[in-house]
């Protein structure tokens, strides 16, 4: 048999990691899917290994198919049939050998991040900070919940306690080395020189976060032709303004930070204090500087066209605090998620495009809104494109009827776990939930689709799901089914 190809850590292995998992489990005795399901739901075996049952069923699936794994169906008290799995002779050699080669063979590089890390270069040295301190925040928040769960792990499983220290022991080493980019990243930008450029080519709001970011002291200067507009930094705060006398506040930010013709220029200095005029935040100055652009060509700029998806970026409610939003700016912060274009933002909001578009703009000059490439959306499409199939299912075998018993037991579990409804979300796009990270949407589409077949399951049996799940997947796109597979929905 070919080794086959894996990014998990079993390069070269003729298993997968699903597959070495299961095995595993059924070495020690034979268990029917429902119940390994629910031993890999547990808290301590989700911190580090996450199967959806979908991808339980279909793994056992393919190890009945290559003669690793038998099955037979028993029936205990008045209880319904079930499907038993057993480990074959064959199965048991397969775990063994594959087992000692996990165990000598180091993991293979394959983390996305190291691509990013290689290219970091190649973005804005402020949202590569931004990025990064991100990172680190949600790995230490992993870090304590995982230290948590070791803390409250079965005493009398020392394997299991082991797997878990692995875990927290990398993560931690992670957080470390990242700590350390972090420092240069911050040496870098305090260290950088000169700051100028053209107002017709250059993002202004980006260049006046690179320098809060790097801790610059000086005068940023904007020079339109019409009298100059100069902001004053001090460590990186901006605490005031040089404007001609006939501008008030909000008129010289309106100048300064929306105008495409002349140059900008940042000269280093020293506190000053002659003729400054005190303004708020950064992020206060840019929100009402960016209102209403004297060039409309801003917005144009920003967001080119209605199929531009806009997300908002996470963490943004902190710095929120304090700020004087519009009732428009606020609810476009409450229904961009990643999923929705611009032009189905409108329709949802009854507005314009052009209102839309306008009503986002000081909210990306800020850095609250963000354009958004297709990849949640992508996966929302797929797992609502994957919840119509079951849907379909049900229908031919227990007709309409069953279909609204299955999504009512779904609904009322969806809901009680706070999670985002799949439900033909590609068809009207108006769920909620979506307005986090792409790793955290994946997470509660594995949760979703779980609560989904573990309620099919209970009212139409295992045997009625491990039947379709065999056959319905060739249904969706291949794409879909990449995608599926690389969040944990498919095994």
């Amino acid at each position: 048999m070919a080794p086959a190809e894996s990014n998990n850590g079993l390069a070269q292995l003729e298993i997968s990691r699903t597959d070495l998992m299961l095995l595993g489990l059924l070495m020690s005795r034979s268990m029917h899917g429902y119940e390994i399901a629910e031993y890999l739901a547990q808290p301590e075996m989700e911190a580090w290994i996450r199967l959806g049952r979908t991808s339980i069923y279909y793994a056992l699936g393919r190890l009945e198919k290559r003669g690793l794994v038998s099955k037979h169906s028993e029936r205990r008290g008045g209880k319904p049939e079930r499907t038993v799995y057993s480990i074959t002779d064959d199965g048991r050699r397969t775990f063994v050998g594959s087992l000692e080669q996990a165990l000598s063979s180091p993991t293979e590089p394959g983390d996305d991040f190291d691509i990013a890390l290689y290219y970091a270069n190649q973005i804005e040295p402020p949202r590569t900070l931004e990025r990064v301190e991100a990172r680190v925040g949600t790995m230490e928040d992993q870090a304590q919940r995982l230290q948590g769960i070791i803390s409250r792990a079965p005493l009398g499983d020392p394997s299991l306690l082991l797997v878990l220290e692995h875990r927290l022991a990398v993560l931690r080493a992670d957080i470390d080395f990242m700590s350390g980019y972090l420092s240069m990243l911050r040496g870098a930008s305090a260290q950088a020189g000169a700051v100028s450029g053209s107002l017709q080519t250059d993002v202004l709001s980006d260049v006046l976060r690179s320098l809060e970011a790097a801790g610059r002291s000086g005068v940023f200067w904007v020079r339109t032709g019409d009298g100059d507009v100069g902001l004053a930094f001090d460590e990186g705060r901006l605490y005031g303004i040089l404007a001609p006398d006939e501008f008030d506040d909000a008129s010289a930010l309106q100048r300064a930070l929306t105008s495409t013709r002349g140059r900008y220029e940042f000269e280093p200095s020293e506190v000053i204090e002659a003729g400054v005029r005190p303004v708020g935040s950064l992020t206060g100055a840019l929100l009402a500087g960016s209102r209403d652009p004297l060039d409309p060509a801003l917005i144009d700029r920003m967001l080119p066209d209605p199929l531009t998806l806009l997300d908002v970026r996470t963490g943004y409610e902190r710095d929120i605090i304090g700020c004087d939003l519009t009732p428009d700016e606020r609810a476009v912060l409450t229904l961009a998620d990643g999923v929705r274009t611009v032009g189905e933002l409108a329709k949802a909001l009854k507005w314009s495009t052009q209102r839309v578009k306008r009503t986002a703009y000081p909210l990306w000059a800020v850095g609250w809104v963000v354009r958004a490439d297709r990849s949640k959306r992508d996966l929302v499409v797929a797992v609502s494109a994957y919840v119509r199939r079951w849907e379909e299912a049900v229908r031919v075998f227990a007709g309409k009827r069953g279909v609204m018993t299955v999504f009512e037991d779904v609904a009322l579990a969806a809901g009680a776990a706070r999670l985002p409804d799949f439900r033909d979300a590609d068809k009207n796009l108006e769920s909620r939930g979506f307005q986090d990270t792409y790793r955290e949407v994946a997470s509660r589409a594995r949760e979703y689709t779980e609560l989904l077949v573990r309620a099919i399951a209970t009212r139409l049996g295992e045997g009625f799901v491990e039947d379709v799940s065999k056959r319905f997947v060739r249904e969706l796109s291949a794409e879909q089914v990449d995608i599926l597979t690389a969040v944990g929905v498919l095994g």
